[in-house]
């Protein structure tokens, strides 16, 4: 028992305390069958069902509200289950999970769910737990590249296993409220999508919250003719060098009808009790007729976009949600941080590292801690950068000074980034999230991809190197085009265990990390091949779809099956090339 740690035991994250009690081992398989108390059992059964966990779930009168257990005599834990936390007690007898409420109860159901898909047996331990951050999310963005339905419900399977509570859904104009009308993207979600995704993430304990775009980035909306006549700069731009139509012009009866609906609409929808309202980079106010000469009058620039602000905030209140913001217009425009109400939430981004305090966002071109100037009046916020790991840990020591609700693992995509690269870095994250200790890159290889130990320390000493992982919040070097984006995710998934199930099969070995990244590049691209035959008739009929020419839809076929199909006749040979040719891009 002395020899053991907190890193032997087979969850991920890793629990806050574990203490081994024995030699003895529980089977995975005994954690097929457990009882649950009547108050609860619906809820355990809805998350089994959404999770694919293979288990019977029984009610027993016994029971208390927030537990399960392996039989009525299952071993009890040394200690109560902390807040918003639980204790689990594994016995080579059996195991009981309790609760200290529902966010705990859902904890440990995603841990009893690892657990009974472990590939060995489980040792003898009590666990305490119980999270850093209550909120601990991750965003998508769909406004860049949108997702089906279907994908999106297996995201966010995928990262509820590793504690996850909330997705942000990033979606400007790719969710089809009436509000948007043709405006809406053809690929976006549709209502009916949304109460599905919002109802299958519940069951599994994740909150879904729209995050919108309502003053900038609405540049997809106003392209249509319908309401191109509400941007900001449709008689120009203020300044020459901001010539883009990306703002929605505030003061314009049409704007405030058009918003208006689409916070009615979206309130009604979500379950969430905040709503994202974005606000970002809305560089161009004071552009149109009507707002520039109330750039000289009393507040300027800052009190139009406090205006807008205090409009939003009371249609949100209206439908009974608390509204969110990005922050950094706050201090680009001055005087509005002053003007806007106390009770609005703030996303704060930094995508930059941090040192001894926050930077400023835009490329940290200002020093200032926005933090502390948000917290000090009252706001509520959670912090937010990409999913570098070392940033991520920057931020969770910073936090420490104050009391963010949570931490948003964010990602922005351009048009064609594959889904699945971002799996790695957010179950690589959620350790921060949970304990904000610095992750074990072996036992979250072995958790998250399933590999087996000699596989997952080659996978943890690249991605220590930082391979295989996006290198900043909006992008990764995998990218194929829009319309291959949702069987692109089956290529991934099959490229890794093809370089994972080849790897004692390759008939040289070399110690250095390059060799290994350069066949680690030759599979990707051999399983690319397999992947374009497979999907070449769907692919081309998307790219139709989208009115591109036939000849595009076969130069891309050509390309990839060329590439694909010389790794696979070569793929010993072709490594080191590989290394050279695409050490950059993977």
């Amino acid at each position: 028992m002395a020899s053991e740690s907190a890193s032997d035991f087979p969850l991920f994250p890793r629990p806050a305390s574990v203490v081994f009690t024995g030699p003895g081992r529980l089977q995975p398989a005994g954690l097929g069958q457990v009882l649950v108390s009547p108050a609860r059992a619906a809820i355990a059964r809805r998350f089994a069902s959404a999770a694919a966990w293979k288990t019977v779930l029984t009610e027993h009168p016994r029971l208390s509200e927030f537990e399960i257990a392996t039989s009525p005599d299952a071993p009890q834990a040394s200690s109560s289950p902390p807040p918003h936390g639980f204790v689990l007690a594994i016995r080579e007898s059996g195991a009981r999970m309790k609760a200290d409420d529902i966010e705990g109860f859902f904890s440990g159901l995603q841990s009893l769910w690892q657990l009974s898909e472990c590939k060995h047996p489980i040792p003898e331990a009590d666990i305490s737990d119980r999270p850093l951050f209550r909120r601990r999310a991750f965003q998508i963005d769909l406004a860049r590249q949108p997702e089906t339905a279907a994908e999106l419900m297996r995201i966010i399977r995928q990262q509820a296993r590793f504690h996850y509570n909330e997705i942000q859904l990033y979606l400007e104009n790719s969710i089809k409220l009436p509000a948007f009308g043709d405006a809406a993207d053809p690929d976006g979600l549709t209502m009916d999508d949304y109460l599905r995704i919002q109802d299958f993430a519940a069951d599994l304990g994740v909150l879904v919250v729209p995050s919108l775009n309502l003053l900038g980035h609405m540049e997809k909306i106003l392209r249509h003719p319908r309401f191109s006549h509400l941007a900001e700069t449709s008689n120009g731009p203020r300044n020459p060098r901001q010539n883009w139509k990306n703002d929605i012009c505030p003061v314009l009866p049409g704007s405030r009808e058009l918003v208006g609906q689409a916070i009615s609409e979206i309130c009604e929808a979500t379950r969430s009790p905040f709503i994202m309202a974005g606000l970002d980079e809305c560089w161009t106010i004071g552009s149109h007729p009507l707002t520039r000469p109330m750039l000289d009058s009393a507040g300027g620039a800052g009190r139009i976009f406090a205006d807008w602000i205090a409009f939003l905030h009371d249609r949100f209140a209206a439908g009974g949600k608390q509204m969110w913001m990005w922050e950094d217009m706050l201090f680009y425009h001055s005087g509005a941080l002053d003007l806007i109400p106390r009770d609005i939430g703030m996303n704060i981004w930094h995508y930059q590292h941090i040192e001894e305090y926050p930077m400023y966002s835009f490329q940290n071109w200002r020093r200032l801690d926005s933090v502390h100037e948000l917290a000090s009046r009252g706001h509520p916020f959670i912090l937010c950068c990409g999913p570098d790991l070392d940033h991520l840990h920057s931020m969770v020591r910073y936090a420490e000074g104050y009391e963010p609700q949570g931490l948003l693992v964010v990602q922005w995509a351009g048009s064609g980034v594959v889904q699945e690269i971002f799996h790695s870095p957010r179950a690589l994250a959620s350790q921060l999230l949970w304990t904000g200790d610095y992750p074990d890159a072996k036992a979250c290889a072995e958790a998250a991809l399933g590999c087996p130990s000699e596989q997952a320390r080659i996978v943890a000493e690249l991605w220590e190197r930082k391979e295989l992982l996006p290198r900043q919040a909006g992008g990764g070097s995998h990218k194929c085009p829009r319309f291959w984006s949702w069987p692109a995710n089956a290529l991934l998934r099959r490229s890794l265990q093809s370089m994972l199930s080849s790897w004692d099969a390759i008939p040289f070995k070399h110690e250095t990390l390059d060799v290994q990244r350069a066949f680690l590049a030759a599979a990707f691209v051999a399983a690319a091949c397999d992947w374009a035959r497979e999907n070449a008739a769907l692919a081309g009929r998307r790219m139709l779809q989208r009115n591109l020419r036939k000849s595009t839809v076969l130069e891309q076929a050509a390309k990839v099956v060329s590439e694909a199909e010389l790794v696979a006749d070569h793929l010993p040979a072709i490594a080191m090339a590989f290394e050279q040719k695409y050490a950059a891009g993977i």
